[in-house]
């Protein structure tokens, strides 16, 4: 491999502006413990309905802060001055949100 990103690879497709093929399945991916964790709520499987609704909490917390992490990585990217407080509040603000749920 010459350094090439293979096509499988998490980039747009050519021509296209979404996401590649592998991003796409990973973020499907991340929807299973969502409706894992619903699922075991809802059916009050072992240990318990408080059990898995701490977990589905936490994780849900967790995929807050990789989102607004992304927002941290656009500002490292971008020009300085580019938006950046305004960049570094969106960044910041799912994770407190999640936190305070």
């Amino acid at each position: 491999m010459t350094g090439d990103v293979s096509r499988d690879q998490a980039r747009p497709p050519a021509g296209g502006t979404g996401p590649g093929r592998s991003a796409r399945w990973l973020g499907y991916a991340g929807l299973i413990p969502f409706v894992a964790l619903a699922l075991a709520v809802a059916l009050n499987l072992a240990p318990g309905r408080d059990a898995h609704a701490r977990w589905l909490i936490g994780y849900a917390a967790l995929i807050a802060s990789f989102l607004g992490g992304i927002h941290w990585g656009l500002v490292m990217r971008a020009a300085a001055g580019e938006g950046v407080p305004a960049r570094l509040w969106w960044g910041v603000a799912p994770s407190l949100l999640a936190w305070a749920a």
